[in-house]
C-alpha cells in the first residue's frame, strides 16, 4: 500500500544529527515546537527543527 500522507513534527537538533535512523528504541517527536518546549528541557542547548514524516509503505496491518 503505497501513499504520499506527510506531516510535519518537531525533533530536538541532536535527535536529529546523531540519532535518527540508529538509536535503538527510536525517536521523540512532537506535533509543536512548544510541546516539544514543554517536554524536552534540552531545546535551549540542543535547537529544535522542523522534520516532514512521509508514510511510504505500511509493512504490517494491525487488529486494531
Amino acid at each position: 500500500m503505497e501513499t504520499s500522507e506527510e506531516i510535519v513534527v518537531y525533533m530536538c537538533k541532536t535527535s536529529w544529527d546523531h540519532e535518527v535512523g540508529v538509536a535503538l528504541g527510536g525517536v521523540r517527536v512532537y506535533p509543536s515546537a512548544q510541546n516539544l518546549k514543554e517536554d524536552c528541557r534540552c531545546y535551549e542547548e540542543c535547537g529544535i527543527v522542523e522534520v516532514k514524516m512521509e508514510l511510504l509503505n505500511v509493512i504490517e496491518v494491525g487488529t486494531l
